[in-house]
Formats: C-alpha cells, structure tokens, sequence
C-alpha cells in the first residue's frame, strides 16, 4: 500500500514526465495488490490519461498528448481487469462523443475482446457516422475485437454494400475476413 501510495503521490520537476510513469506502475501493481485502497482512483486516472474527458468549462472532450494516451491505454491492459472494464463500460454508456466512444469503445474491446458494450458502441458508431475516415478505424477496432460475433458481421456486410469507397470497402472486407473467417 505505502509503495503503490508512493507512486501515485510521485512528482518530478520534468513535467510530470515521471509522474505519468510512476502511476502507469501504480496500475499494474494493483493488479496484483486487489485490496489496495486507491484502484479506483488509480484506474479513473489511467482511463482519463488515456481515452480523455469532458473539460466542463470548454464544453469539449479534451485528450492527453499522443504518447500520454497512447502508454495510458497501454496500462489499461495490465492493470485490475475489473476495475478496469466496470469503469470503462460506465464512461462508454455516458460519453456523447464519437472519437471518445471510439477510443473507450476500443480499449475496453482490448481489455475484454468480444464485450458486448464495446461491440455495440462501435456498431452504433458506423451506423450513425457517414465520415469514411471514422467507418475506417471503427472496422479495424470491429476486426480485432469481435471474432465471430453475429452483429459486427451483419453491419460489416451492410456497411459494404451501401458503400462505394474503395478504401471504406478494403478495410471492411478486411475486418469482415478477420470477424468471420470465409465469408
């Protein structure tokens, strides 16, 4: 507890640099640490670093500089799966946002590969979108993440024929061969 404290409480005078890192340690130590009193806490940061959050006074979804995020997300994978996945599920069912579901969508998809709430928040996300760019990276995440799962398949395919992009079409039939192999 005093050592996971002792990071999370960590500063440094190089711009929180090893701040970020101390606490990308403090969330794989409560993996293995379940009863420590700050997981929560530690999870919520991690989670913010990486998928971002709702700047009130801007009125905005604001995110953390590329590597931030990036090492954030990161230890989202080895950090307490739980905590993790519940927090996530909890941001994803209240974020308005189409990049911020994206990347929560797909985090919580890396975590927790085939989550029915991440399959569903990508899903909505290429039904509701008609940006080509978004239909792109949403596919990729649908590919990695829903192997064999009835609904991506279905809104791949529906996607594919309602669309004459030929990028949109590669990386779709892409995804839809890495959901479901010889279709």
């Amino acid at each position: 507890q005093e050592f996971i404290e002792a990071l999370v409480e960590f500063k440094d005078n190089c711009h929180d640099f090893y701040r970020y890192q101390a606490c990308f340690l403090a969330a794989a130590g409560i993996a293995e640490f379940k009863d420590c009193s700050r997981a929560d806490e530690i999870v919520a940061t991690i989670i913010k670093w990486g998928c971002g959050y709702f700047y009130i006074e801007e009125q905005e979804w604001q995110i953390f500089p590329e590597p931030i995020a990036e090492a954030a997300r990161a230890a989202l994978l080895q950090t307490n799966y739980s905590i993790a996945v519940n927090q996530l599920i909890d941001l994803l069912k209240t974020t308005e946002d189409e990049y911020a579901t994206w990347i929560v969508a797909d985090s919580l998809g890396k975590i927790d590969p085939g989550n029915p709430e991440a399959i569903a928040a990508l899903i909505e996300i290429l039904s509701a979108t008609n940006d080509e760019d978004t239909r792109q990276i949403v596919d990729e995440s649908l590919g990695k993440i829903a192997t064999g799962n009835p609904e991506p398949i279905a809104a791949l395919i529906e996607i594919l024929s309602a669309t004459n992009d030929k990028d949109t079409r590669r990386i779709v039939a892409k995804s839809l061969g890495e959901i479901d192999p010889g279709n």
